[in-house]
């Protein structure tokens, strides 16, 4: 059987995140003097900080990876899913592109303070993925439980949008007012939000013609 372009972009989603994990805890090995409890992730890969470019580098083929991967989940949702799943995936397209095309451009910078405009355009950029994405794994978990008849991965997805919701607010609040915990509480959401999209590339990839994913469209 002939292989489809999105069925080739399947496993990107899980590169993505293997990518993203690379990032983190590499950054982290990198740079003796970086506190990961109260630091958020995105001053790893800051102009100005140690490392910066590969860090830079790393990120960028994190967002590369999310962004191919999630072109080729609208594409099947446009043609296979229920509309509300269809809505979900543009959204998860959006928060992809928004982080790749975003970051790039305003990447924090050590030597301004946090609350300066272009750090600030930083956080906005990360708060409108962050939102993106809590609305495309609220779309899509619903959607393949209620209309795709598959409550195994819709489950593992409203559970996972629970946790970056949950996460994505103590992070604020921790942020706000300034709790020495702001870093953990930052990359418990980012390794739920990493494995809502692994989780979907995994059943993408392995799970076609199964429980996980449909094989004719609805």
């Amino acid at each position: 059987m002939r292989m489809k372009w999105q069925d080739f972009l399947s496993p990107f989603g899980m590169v993505s995140a293997l990518c993203y994990a690379l990032l983190i805890f590499g950054g982290q090995a990198m740079w003796s003097a970086y506190s990961p409890a109260d630091t958020f992730v995105s001053y790893l890969t800051a102009d100005g900080a140690p490392n910066a470019r590969p860090m830079q580098i790393v990120n960028t083929l994190h967002g590369l990876f999310l962004l191919l991967y999630t072109m080729g989940f609208y594409q099947r949702a446009r043609r296979t899913y229920h509309r509300l799943t269809k809505r979900g995936s543009a959204a998860l397209f959006a928060m992809a592109a928004i982080t790749l095309i975003g970051f790039a451009l305003t990447p924090l910078r050590v030597d301004e303070p946090f609350d300066s405009p272009h750090n600030l355009v930083h956080f906005i950029i990360a708060v409108c993925a962050i939102a993106a994405t809590i609305l495309a794994g609220a779309a899509i978990g619903v959607g393949h439980m209620r209309y795709e008849g598959r409550r195994g991965l819709g489950s593992i997805c409203l559970i996972l949008d629970g946790c970056i919701c949950f996460f994505g607010l103590a992070a604020l609040y921790c942020t706000f007012f300034a709790f020495g915990i702001v870093g953990i509480v930052q990359r418990l959401m980012l390794f739920s939000m990493e494995g809502f999209v692994a989780a979907l590339s995994f059943a993408h990839t392995f799970g076609r013609g199964t429980a996980l994913i449909p094989t004719t469209p609805r």
